[in-house]
């Protein structure tokens, strides 16, 4: 399950977070922890959206701290996700650098998490 905190248009978020549910759905891959999707278009309708999102523990953020990483929901494991997005550049260090020096960067720079 794929939540997002976000300060543009809900609309918006909502097509973002659907596009991952038809991402996965589509290539029958569920998507992890820690990965990495470039978003198709950055312009949706006058919003900006983000050049790429990851997938953190939702308790990478205090407003999300209750939400667990995963809950058995109808006898099935259900996993949840903060979508966070990512500029060209924070991409770019992930791509060359690696996840952590990715989250050392978030660290160092308070990164927001906000859509």
């Amino acid at each position: 399950m794929f939540l997002a905190l976000t300060r543009i248009n809900a609309t918006e978020t909502a097509r973002l977070l659907a596009n991952l549910e038809d991402y996965e759905r589509e290539s029958a891959h569920n998507l992890r922890l820690g990965e990495v999707v470039v978003t198709p278009d950055q312009v949706l309708q006058g919003y900006e959206m983000p050049f790429a999102v990851i997938l953190l523990r939702t308790a990478t953020s205090s407003e999300c701290s209750r939400v667990p990483d995963h809950h058995e929901i109808d006898g099935k494991q259900t996993f949840f996700f903060l979508v966070t997005p990512l500029t060209r550049t924070e991409w770019e260090i992930r791509r060359k650098s690696g996840h952590d020096v990715l989250m050392n960067n978030f660290e160092a720079s308070r990164k927001d998490l906000f859509l």
